[in-house]
């Protein structure tokens, strides 16, 4: 069986290095470009299983790279993910409308992390040949917390509920998420890497023309101000950590 192609686009050379080194472990065939150009002549050469983006590229800014491979044939569905240092909401909501499947924080995956979410989209790559199986009609219900201890609470409580839970652990993958999944509810930590639980829920309320999903914030602390700015976004209720093991 032949291996799995990952196409990075990345124009820092170092980073590309790290990523390359990163994806080795994965048994995958990696083909790397340095600009958007590049990238799109490889997209169609090399016919890649996933692609990783950076969103500010020479030549062909990221978001462009994706809209010309979502217009490739054969190239419309793969799993595509940003991997991103910093960017704006703005950015992140026209990458969702795209259809980017995660967002991968560019320190934390150069650090060793996010490696299963991108095995996971890859084993995404290989399903998606329509299920014979009967859909799943539950509820949908996003818990988004970096805190796996917390994560993990909430999915038992919520798994006895009859429900299904999807979990995001940064503000980005969040987002992606959200607009992939279109969860009833979310159970969002204001204290989140890469975008706090406020943007997260701004970002996603204006993927929404009417008002999206029910929001509940999951916190150790907020501020007054911070529960006034999350009622005014029509936060449902505000519940406290503490809380969680309460029956």
């Amino acid at each position: 069986m032949s291996k799995k192609r990952v196409l990075v686009i990345e124009d820092d050379q170092d980073v590309s290095k790290i990523l390359q080194a990163l994806l080795s472990s994965l048994d995958v065939e990696v083909i790397t470009a340095a600009d958007g150009l590049e990238a799109i002549k490889a997209a169609g050469k090399v016919r890649p299983d996933l692609c990783l983006v950076d969103l500010h590229l020479p030549k062909l800014n990221g978001l462009d790279v994706i809209r010309i491979i979502r217009a490739m044939p054969g190239l419309g569905e793969i799993p595509i993910a940003i991997i991103t240092g910093n960017t704006t909401a703005d950015y992140i909501k026209e990458a969702v409308l795209l259809g980017v499947s995660d967002f991968l924080v560019k320190a934390n995956f150069l650090s060793g992390g996010s490696l299963d979410r991108i095995r996971r989209l890859l084993d995404q790559r290989s399903s998606r040949a329509p299920s014979a199986g009967r859909r799943d009609e539950r509820m949908k219900v996003l818990v988004v917390d970096d805190d796996e201890d917390v994560r993990a609470q909430l999915l038992t409580r919520l798994a006895a509920m009859n429900v299904r839970v999807l979990l995001a652990e940064v503000g980005l993958q969040a987002v992606a998420v959200a607009a992939a999944e279109q969860p009833a509810l979310m159970l969002v930590d204001l204290d989140l890497p890469s975008m706090n639980g406020l943007e997260v829920i701004r970002v996603v309320r204006s993927l929404h023309a009417h008002q999206g999903p029910g929001v509940l914030i999951v916190t150790a602390k907020a501020t007054k101000a911070a529960v006034e700015e999350a009622r005014d976004l029509g936060v449902l209720h505000v519940i406290s950590k503490t809380d969680i093991g309460t029956p």
